[in-house]
């Protein structure tokens, strides 16, 4: 048995093409601008949920954990701009800063929740002795 490799339906006026490296046009739409901040920002505020909670229960190694933040807001945002089909790369650019700023803020404000948490466990007596001496 042999491979045809010259098909009946080639059209060889085809092969008069050249291929030219990729480079994008520059445009956008808002709608895809949109979904990409979107997607960026939830993944972002996702990414630094779970950093937080491994930490307050004892996994944060410094820095593995915001290596692991970055790919994953990263590898939303290259999803993101597949999908949506965002061909304009400041666009995505300010995307992925405004993800990356939600990522470090959930972190933030989740380790201050859980302090919060945490100081109402604690004595109010502790606490009045602790303030004393400090003075």
């Amino acid at each position: 048995m042999s491979l045809n490799l010259n098909p009946s339906w080639h059209d060889s006026s085809l092969s008069g093409f050249r291929a030219v490296q990729y480079k994008p046009d520059g445009e956008f739409e808002m709608n895809s601008a949109g979904a990409t901040l979107l997607v960026g920002s939830v993944a972002g505020a996702a990414c630094g949920f779970l950093a937080s909670l491994g930490g307050y229960y004892g996994f944060y190694l410094i820095l593995l954990t915001p290596l692991v933040i970055g790919l994953g807001v990263g590898m939303s945002m290259a999803k993101s701009v597949t999908i949506t089909k965002n061909r304009n790369p400041w666009v995505t650019a300010v995307a992925a800063i405004v993800a990356s700023l939600v990522a470090v803020t959930a972190v933030h404000l989740t380790d201050y929740a859980f302090f919060q948490h945490d100081i109402k466990q604690v004595p109010t007596e502790e606490i009045e002795i602790a303030m004393m001496m400090k003075d």
